[in-house]
């Protein structure tokens, strides 16, 4: 009976001992966990916010030089109006029975550096940006016919050339074109590519776009919008990503 006694105290005493080194244990090594995590937590931060803060105070000015040269965006160019959300650009007319619409992505334009392209000495340029454009011409029937189009830059004009020989910047060419059906997916249809086109038919096509008010003059003001557009974005830009680092 002794012996079993006995037992009896001992075991519930070894076993309450044994659970709390066993508790002791995993605290000791929750507390070494946390504290590492606090350890490295508190040290990244302290790296990031050095350079947030360097960083805020970067585009804080580069803001302020931007901001200078930004122009009022006109709601028309020529007779179109112009409709802007996000990065989409449309530009829309009626023309007697016709729909006209012209579409571009600033996201698709191709920024330039004129400093680069002129050789200029200060190396200031004021960044120019092409867009790549679609015309759209619907006819009562609901035929559609779409007009890609591309602007060449000054640097792909230049080569070359002499300077009275060179073409205006502005000038744009013809890419592809399709005719698609009211509601059709123009993603599913032929594009005819203009490089191998016959130049009868590729002047003709010019030639549609012109009669729609699609000249040389439009593409100049129309090159004056996508760039300043372009201007807009890349300050609201600035502005969201110091928002993001000031927060």
């Amino acid at each position: 009976m002794l012996r079993k006694s006995l037992a009896k105290t001992i075991r519930p005493t070894v076993n309450a001992n044994m659970a709390s080194v066993k508790f002791f244990r995993q605290t000791t090594l929750v507390q070494q966990q946390a504290l590492t995590r606090r350890t490295v937590t508190t040290s990244g931060q302290r790296l990031g916010l050095e350079n947030d803060e360097a960083m805020a105070d970067f585009l804080q000015g580069e803001i302020e030089h931007e901001q200078q040269d930004m122009n009022t965006l006109p709601n028309s160019l020529q007779d179109f109006r112009i409709r802007a959300k996000g990065t989409k650009v449309v530009l829309t007319k009626k023309l007697g029975s016709e729909n006209v619409k012209i579409e571009f992505d600033i996201n698709e334009n191709r920024n330039v550096d004129e400093a680069l392209e002129e050789d200029s000495e200060d190396g200031a340029g004021k960044i120019v940006s092409y867009p790549e454009f679609t015309v759209s011409i619907t006819k009562p029937s609901g035929k559609t016919c779409l007009i890609n189009c591309q602007y060449d830059n000054a640097q792909e004009l230049d080569q070359g050339m002499d300077e009275d020989e060179r073409p205006v910047a502005e000038q744009f060419n013809i890419q592809h074109v399709a005719v698609i059906e009211e509601g059709e997916d123009p993603k599913g249809v032929y594009e005819s590519e203009t490089h191998n086109m016959d130049p009868d038919l590729y002047t003709h096509l010019m030639t549609m776009l012109e009669e729609r008010g699609i000249d040389g003059e439009f593409s100049k003001e129309l090159l004056d919008y996508s760039t300043d557009i372009e201007h807009k974005q890349y300050v609201d830009f600035l502005k969201d990503l110091k928002k993001f680092v000031d927060n």
